[in-house]
């Protein structure tokens, strides 16, 4: 709809893409506020303070661009561990290392 109402206007150049991505699900079932089945920032930063950043790259890590994905606390702790611990302290000690 939104192509067409631009191109009906006249004066607006149609975008040759529109982003779009698809669900994100919570250990396998739908995201769902009204049934406090969600992951809330605030509770989240009182159990982990100062770790935002961590969410947010598991969040980014698993985006659901191509297919439905899911969330889960389990693959929260694999990334944590094994992709941010693991391979960027390890690639952040061969750095200094280097530099020395």
């Amino acid at each position: 709809v939104f192509p067409a109402m631009l191109k009906a206007e006249g004066s607006y150049i149609l975008p040759e893409n529109v982003p779009a991505n698809e669900f994100l699900n919570l250990e396998n079932d739908k995201i769902s506020t009204s049934r406090n089945w969600a992951v809330w920032l605030h509770e989240y930063l009182e159990e982990f303070p100062g770790k935002q950043d961590v969410l947010r790259y598991a969040l980014t890590a698993n985006a659901p661009e191509t297919k439905d994905n899911d969330f889960t606390w389990k693959d929260f702790q694999a990334r944590n561990n094994n992709e941010l611990v693991a391979v960027l302290g390890n690639f952040i000690n061969r750095a200094l290392v280097l530099t020395q």
